[in-house]
């Protein structure tokens, strides 16, 4: 629906009904082979309708509701999310720290690459396996090697709070177990923030709502209501869970 890419800003999305098969918003597509790349900047996203036309399902490759690889001062705000089942990627929201769309084929460094300042705030999110998913540094088979494609890594200063999420269930929405919120590292200060996250049952063989992986420096998580977990958070990849506590 709409793809916000070599984009200097500021940019403004508001007021739509937004439908699409693929990502319906995508921010920060990007390609650096020439090495001038404009990296999203001073992005509003803000009371529209997201969705996907439920016939889809099963039937043409769907995405996320609303992603962002790459971006500065982004801003997500009073939206609906609807309809968000599990397709070619999971979550109806994804901050993804990513250099290109196709990782495997950039030039050997790209520095211009970043995601920081990002909120998502005031938001509703109803029908979806996973809500948000947020990964601090690139995905594409360079997380050990943060020279090679990795931009300004990791992902900073990202803040999700005030946001309600019902209709959540991985046997309706997905194909298997998710956790209802995966939050991947590295990064730095990350707020998470008096959400109400209602899953209709319980998550993944071990119950789990929150999954946190990854090296974290600086993640608050205050005042939120969880519904259905017996597991609050899952440990990872190595993850410190200690690091909660730390502002």
């Amino acid at each position: 629906a709409v793809l916000v890419g070599y984009a200097p800003g500021p940019v403004l999305i508001e007021d739509n009904f937004l439908e699409s098969g693929g990502e319906t918003i995508f921010v920060g597509y990007g390609h650096f082979g020439n090495g001038d790349a404009i990296v999203p900047t001073d992005v509003t996203i803000r009371r529209n309708h997201i969705t996907r036309n439920l016939a889809w399902r099963g039937v043409f490759l769907t995405k996320n509701l609303i992603e962002v690889k790459m971006g500065t001062r982004i801003r997500i705000e009073g939206n609906l999310l609807t309809n968000a089942w599990v397709g070619s990627q999971i979550a109806a929201i994804v901050l993804s720290l990513r250099t290109e769309i196709n990782c495997h084929l950039c030039p050997p460094s790209q520095p211009q690459a970043e995601l920081r300042d990002v909120t998502v705030t005031n938001n509703i999110i109803k029908g979806a396996a996973m809500w948000i998913d947020i990964s601090g540094i690139d995905a594409s088979g360079y997380q050990d090697q943060p020279n090679v494609g990795g931009g300004k890594w990791p992902a900073t200063d990202l803040v999700v709070e005030n946001n309600l999420v019902f209709d959540l269930d991985p046997a309706v929405w997905g194909a298997g177990n998710y956790t209802s919120m995966a939050l991947n590292g590295p990064y730095k200060r990350v707020r998470v923030a008096h959400n109400t996250i209602v899953t209709t049952q319980p998550y993944g063989t071990g119950l789990t709502t929150v999954s946190v992986a990854g090296q974290i420096e600086g993640l608050r998580w205050l005042n939120n209501v969880m519904t259905l977990s017996v597991t609050c958070f899952s440990e990872q990849m190595g993850s410190h869970l200690a690091a909660l506590t730390k502002t």
